[in-house]
């Protein structure tokens, strides 16, 4: 086990950055990922619920968007981060603001 999953595994956290791109589970089509870019080593993926409400949150993103999540972080693997669910945290700026 790494120093970050000893850390943070199982805590919940915020993330902020850039999406990179706005994906689906390919074994799970209703969930939907928000990919951040992290260090062009690193992808930190968060994961949205699969609730009529939550699985159309990802939707309100596009690439090049500024974004803050709040989630658990659930998985942490060489090259990628998991945290999911992921909610967005309160902002008085809509996705994409920067």
């Amino acid at each position: 086990m790494n120093k970050v999953s000893e850390k943070y595994e199982k805590r919940t956290i915020v993330i902020k950055g850039m999406v990179a791109a706005v994906k689906g589970d390919p074994h799970v089509p209703i969930i939907k990922f928000v990919e951040l870019k992290g260090d062009d080593q690193t992808v930190v993926k968060c994961r949205f619920g699969s609730s009529d409400q939550e699985s159309k949150l990802p939707d309100k993103y596009k690439a090049g968007d500024a974004a803050i999540f709040v989630g658990e972080l659930t998985r942490v693997e060489k090259g990628r981060f998991v945290v999911g669910p992921c909610y967005p945290a309160q902002s008085s700026d809509p996705p994409g603001k920067k």
